[in-house]
């Protein structure tokens, strides 16, 4: 996940402009009669502002209106808009900006986009205003470059488009749940950072990988990526394929989902006891704790979780993100992740990265035992390497394995029993495991 393109949503993003907008929506929806709150303002941002009029008519069960009334009802909210002082720049939004470009380097400039529904003539000039030399015309998608506004994927699919990058380097920084599902429905990564009255939950809902209270969160993150890009993966490209760094990013993937599941639990529409509830930086921790899981297999594989914890703690690039008592948090988690302890993690976040770092998938399971037989031990022969696979599958997945879930969740519960089916055949698995262990043999 390398991120070279930053698709910034505007107002309630780049500008503190939401409040304003929602008292404007409310002052003009008492004038017309109509049933619309700030809440409402909130959940339907990022629509034209004809379709927001709409809504808020459909929802005061209105059918009978004119395309001028709906014209009037729009010029009158953008009146009243601009007289309760229009949009400041979002606090901490500048130190997002600027981290970003001193993170470039001659071969590698960020590229930083606009994705508004906005259609202002003067939005450039606006922009510049506030923040100079940041944004360029070429890098902007509006209400005129697109036929279909969000919650469609058009506006960051054409943002996508025109970046001329990979998917998996391009990030969305959104605040509204309709933005949410944009970014989503384009396949990118999209972090909603909550700067209205919304829940968590609501932006969760709408599928977002991060959710984030603020842009001095977003600034920790975008710093913590940097890092973790630049420093720690290069150390899982040095483990065996096992643990190299495609497993270190779907680890990451993996918590991050888990922080959302277990984020909508918590809804008061959903509420389920948990023993330690998920704090507001939760997605940080989680994404520092699946980064640096397995960093200890640079010493030795036996007690790599204990060495993960002793690099965490004496990190000195983390002490600047995070305070000591989340240090020792993620210091503890890492070392509670191993399949093999029998005790359970000592926190929500050891179980987050243990359920993550199972990876139960039945083929990806398989192989991997394949990979660490190939790597620690060529001198066997084709039937020892099957023979020591299906003695170590059923060692740790078997029904009397090692292996605990620490997580009530359906998807690795289903995962696990899927790869127990698949145990049962011998036959069918030995010739699996002799197919992968070839295909190994011809990749090295």
């Amino acid at each position: 996940m390398i991120l070279r393109a930053f698709f910034f949503d505007m107002d309630g993003v780049l500008f503190d402009s939401m409040p304003n907008h929602a008292r404007a929506w409310e002052n003009v929806a008492m004038r017309h009669s109509l049933d619309f709150t700030a809440r409402d303002c909130y959940i339907n941002e990022g629509r034209t502002g004809q379709d927001v009029i709409a809504e808020a008519l459909r929802k005061s069960g209105r059918t009978n209106v004119t395309e001028e009334e709906i014209w009037t009802i729009y010029r009158e909210k953008t009146e009243e808009f601009h007289r309760l002082g229009g949009a400041p720049a979002m606090t901490g939004m500048k130190e997002v900006l600027n981290e970003i470009r001193v993170t470039d380097t001659p071969s590698c400039q960020s590229q930083i986009w606009v994705v508004t529904g906005s259609g202002q003539k003067t939005l450039f000039d606006k922009l510049n205003e506030v923040y100079p030399g940041i944004f360029m015309r070429e890098r902007m998608i509006t209400a005129y470059d697109v036929t279909h506004g969000k919650p469609a994927p058009e506006p960051y699919l054409k943002a996508w488009q025109r970046s001329g990058l990979p998917k998996e380097q391009c990030f969305v920084i959104e605040n509204a749940p309709l933005g949410v599902r944009a970014g989503k429905a384009a396949g990118l990564f999209t972090i909603a950072v909550n700067t209205g009255p919304l829940t968590r939950q609501d932006l969760y809902n709408e599928g977002a990988d991060m959710v984030l209270d603020d842009m001095g969160q977003l600034l920790t993150f975008i710093r913590l990526h940097s890092y973790v890009e630049t420093q720690i993966l290069p150390l899982y490209d040095t483990f065996d394929s096992a643990h190299n760094r495609q497993h270190a990013l779907a680890v990451i993937q993996e918590s991050l989902n888990l922080v959302r599941e277990l984020t909508l639990r918590q809804s008061p529409l959903n509420n389920r006891d948990l023993s330690a509830p998920l704090s507001a930086a939760s997605p940080l921790i989680s994404y520092a704790i699946a980064a640096l899981h397995d960093v200890g297999l640079q010493t030795d594989r036996e007690h790599h979780h204990l060495h993960s914890g002793t690099f965490v703690r004496r990190d000195a690039f983390l002490k600047t993100l995070f305070p000591a008592d989340e240090i020792e948090l993620m210091a503890q988690a890492v070392e509670d992740h191993r399949a093999s302890r029998p005790e359970p993690p000592r926190s929500i976040y050891g179980r987050i990265v243990a359920e993550a770092d199972r990876m139960l998938e039945p083929m990806t399971v398989i192989r991997r035992t394949v990979q660490f037989g190939c790597r620690h031990y060529p001198e066997l022969s084709e039937e020892e390497h099957i023979k020591r696979a299906i003695a170590h599958l059923n060692e740790k997945y078997g029904e009397k394995g090692y292996l605990r879930l620490w997580l009530d969740t359906a998807r690795n519960r289903q995962l696990l029993a899927q790869l127990r089916s698949m145990m049962t055949d011998t036959r069918q698995l030995q010739t699996l495991l002799l197919r992968m262990l070839k295909e190994e043999k011809t990749a090295q």
